[in-house]
């Protein structure tokens, strides 16, 4: 088989899949389809695009749609950064919020594409099947913002080792547009060829003056943006959903999960300065970079608070380099990776047996636990494996040789 057709075929296979999914929603009908996933529906469609959409006509009105969105079907507050609003004066209107869906929807794909080119059968039919997941539907159903920051994070990913300026670029479109892909940007500093510690400063550095110069704004979309507990990942969640019952049991757990939080970090750093120098180094891989995009953006958002489940998506970009390191039967690592990729499909996959998926109710505390614990061992594995990449990366570069963690 020719090198074009190995590297094509994945593509064509998820562009099959995709057009599956098509069918069986013409087939079974709109509002039945989402059932199968157990995805809520909501009615005008593509909900969480049409805050910004709707939003131009507020704007005409003259009011500042951050603040009060009558046009908005809900009524709801944008809860984007103000750059966003460019797109009223290039024309963008409430009726164009379905060609908007699809273009967002088409971005995921082809970051989906980006992501299993050269991949093998098993590798891609994963991608397919967390692609597939209530998690990664819920996105597309809302017609979130997420999507298209997926592509960019992907895209960034590609570029990270060989179109350095282009990649620190898309992750700074990213950054303003939705600021969470900043953390992806592990991806892009542990593929330089030296001097990452200063060029994270760099990051932070310019992290904090653009926190500085958008406080107020950043104030509206943290004030703006819903927390929601039961389609939901995050430090605060599993604490915040006891605390509706039993507010003892919410602050017991709260301090625990703090408490885990912080064992979590100090024992990914310690593991990973004594076992960095222990493990084989290889060169910066493509699937590495995916790797660390998609474990940054995870661990980051994990940290800050409640994320809606549709940003599970970008774990997708962690199922490659996980799928290897199970292959190469690797000892400690290949089960550790193992673990973690069964607890990414766990994540993405168990509410869709929840009878009520926003408010989970005593029939649904097991899966709902279950959900909850495998985040925790997603974000526990995640920052094992991080840390060895990123203190192994620092190791090198001290050695003036640049590689990355086998």
């Amino acid at each position: 088989m020719s090198s074009g057709v190995r590297s094509s075929w994945p593509a064509l296979a998820l562009l099959f899949v995709a057009m599956g999914v098509i069918v069986f929603f013409y087939i079974v009908g709109y509002e039945a389809g989402w059932r199968y996933w157990n995805v809520p529906t909501i009615s005008p469609p593509f909900a969480d695009l049409r805050s910004l959409t709707h939003g131009a006509r507020t704007a005409e009105m003259g009011l500042d749609p951050m603040i009060e969105n009558p046009a908005d079907p809900w009524r709801r507050p944008l809860n984007y950064p103000r750059i966003w609003q460019v797109l009223y004066a290039l024309g963008l209107r409430a009726e164009h919020s379905v060609w908007l869906a699809v273009a967002f929807v088409s971005s995921f794909f082809l970051g989906l594409v980006f992501l299993v080119r050269d991949e093998p059968a098993s590798t891609t039919a994963l991608v397919a099947i967390a692609a597939l997941s209530p998690s990664s539907m819920l996105g597309i159903e809302r017609a979130n913002t997420d999507l298209l920051m997926f592509f960019l994070v992907a895209l960034a990913a590609v570029f990270a080792s060989n179109r350095r300026v282009l990649s620190a670029l898309i992750i700074s479109i990213g950054t303003l547009l939705k600021l969470y892909p900043l953390f992806s940007a592990l991806a892009w500093l542990q593929a330089g060829r030296s001097g990452m510690v200063w060029r994270a400063l760099g990051i932070a550095i310019l992290t904090m003056l653009y926190v500085l110069f958008t406080w107020e704004d950043l104030k509206l979309i943290a004030g703006n943006t819903p927390g929601g507990t039961g389609l939901s990942y995050g430090t605060n969640v599993l604490w915040s959903s006891l605390a509706k019952s039993s507010p003892m049991a919410g602050i017991l757990i709260g301090v625990s999960s703090y408490a885990i939080v912080v064992s979590v970090l100090i024992f990914s750093v310690v593991s990973a300065g004594r076992r960095g120098a222990q493990k084989n180094l290889q060169a910066v891989s493509l699937r590495f970079s995916f790797f660390l995009a998609g474990a940054g953006v995870y661990l980051g958002t994990f940290l800050i608070g409640n994320n809606w489940n549709y940003r599970l998506v970008f774990l997708i970009l962690c199922i490659p380099q996980l799928s290897e390191w199970v292959r190469a039967r690797d000892g400690l690592n290949s089960v550790l990776s193992w673990v973690v990729l069964t607890a990414i499909f766990v994540s993405m996959w168990y509410w869709i047996g929840l009878r009520s998926v926003y408010h989970p109710g005593e029939p649904d505390l097991l899966l709902f636990f279950l959900g909850q614990v495998a985040q925790w061992v997603v974000f526990s594995g995640l920052c094992i494996f991080v840390a060895e990449g990123m203190m192994a990366s620092v190791s090198a570069d001290r050695r003036g040789s640049k590689k990355g963690p086998e």
